[in-house]
């Protein structure tokens, strides 16, 4: 018998652009808002698996020092993506495994009227993925 004890909680995001002097910076922005998007439609065949509630993008103020893309350097993170979840059992969700994460999404389902393409067309292939532009660490924190 499944649990149906609910977990809210959240997924903390904090990306890197990899390519140096923000290259790529426009195709991730444009692909984080479709992925988004994505994110907040999906839906599962349980309805334990829970459901993505919000997604919300932060960038470091203007006023902020000590912030970049370099993770090597002692810098942190320029954005920080927070999405909400009504159950973290969504995380584990094949709903949430399918998404896609090619750069050109596009491509995988059709734009709404609101929506712009990635229109990603660098070297790094026909099928590159957002991570061939982005490094990113997640967490995951439940709510108490």
């Amino acid at each position: 018998m499944e649990s149906t004890h609910q977990k809210p909680g959240m997924l903390l995001v904090h990306p890197r652009l990899i390519h140096k002097g923000g290259l790529y910076s426009s195709e991730f922005c444009r692909w984080t808002k479709l992925h988004f998007r994505d994110m907040l439609k999906m839906s599962s065949d349980k309805h334990s698996d829970g459901k993505v509630t919000s997604c919300l993008r932060f960038i470091r103020s203007n006023e902020g020092q000590g912030y970049g893309h370099d993770p090597e350097g002692d810098t942190k993170p320029m954005f920080v993506y927070v999405c909400l979840v009504d159950n973290l059992d969504v995380f584990k969700s094949k709903a949430y495994d399918d998404l896609s994460r090619v750069l050109n999404l596009e491509n995988t389902r059709e734009l709404n009227q609101d929506e712009y393409p990635v229109n990603y067309s660098g070297n790094l292939g026909n099928e590159a993925t957002v991570f061939d532009i982005v490094s990113a660490r997640f967490a995951v924190y439940e709510d108490i």
